[in-house]
């Protein structure tokens, strides 16, 4: 098959009872090996045959469904109709083209409405993360945010990040640069630390170029100096640090 584009146009064709040996094994090898897109063709075409086979007015066939129809009426020449497969109607030439062409225009309204949701689950994604960054905006101009330096320690010493802690609305964000990846099964916590007591306010992962960005909300209420450090620690995160420090900054 040339395309993908093929297998769905077999689709429409095999509601109408018309596909050749070769071509319904290609269909269902397709089928078989687990497309859902074209399954869900199969029956939106099979829905539609059933739905039209009578209400539809014959129309004049497209040169290359023409064809098609009459070399499936040729290799069978003792039937003068088709057969829809799940009611058994016997329709004229010039019906089944026509209903193929419907069929045809289904699946494009499907397929269509297919990328529709696809646009609309995207817009809503962007329209999350441009409220996302909306507030972290707010969040980093308020006249109320601290602003934390912290540089690399230990097995990390080139790493660095920069914590903007809005103290009234209890949040932290966190930007994270050039800190490797944790060891397998571990990952890192951030904590904050008021008057030497350390409290976890999350675990988090960085991208293969050592960025991290964490949002980490609600802190707990404090007064005075804090201290912010990254340690890393088994996955899922513990209670109290356990594990080695790599950024530290207050």
């Amino acid at each position: 098959m040339k395309s993908h584009q093929d297998y769905l146009e077999l689709a429409a064709i095999h509601a109408l009872g018309a596909l050749d040996d070769q071509e319904r094994e290609r269909l269902e090898a397709h089928l078989a090996a687990g497309c859902e897109e074209c399954e869900s063709a199969m029956e939106e075409a099979r829905r539609i045959a059933d739905d039209l086979a009578h209400a539809i007015e014959p129309v004049a066939p497209s040169p290359a469904v023409r064809e098609r129809l009459l070399e499936r009426a040729r290799q069978d020449a003792s039937r003068s109709a088709f057969e829809l497969p799940r009611r058994g109607l016997r329709l004229p030439l010039a019906t089944a083209a026509s209903l193929a062409a419907v069929l045809g225009l289904g699946l494009h309204v499907v397929s269509l409405q297919r990328v529709i949701d696809q646009e609309r689950t995207a817009s809503r994604e962007l329209a999350l993360e441009l409220a996302r960054a909306e507030e972290s905006v707010q969040a980093l101009t308020s006249l109320t945010t601290q602003t934390v330096s912290l540089t690399g320690q230990g097995p990390a010493p080139g790493a660095r990040a920069r914590a903007f802690i809005d103290v009234p609305n209890r949040r932290l964000l966190l930007y994270v640069y050039d800190l490797p990846a944790p060891p397998p099964g571990r990952t890192y916590q951030l904590w904050v630390i008021v008057q030497g007591t350390p409290v976890s306010v999350g675990t988090f992962g960085v991208e293969p170029n050592g960025s991290a960005r964490f949002d980490a909300e609600p802190l707990p209420s404090f007064e005075g100096a804090v201290t912010v450090a990254v340690t890393v620690e088994p996955e899922g995160g513990v209670p109290q640090p356990t594990g080695p420090m790599v950024l530290m900054g207050s």
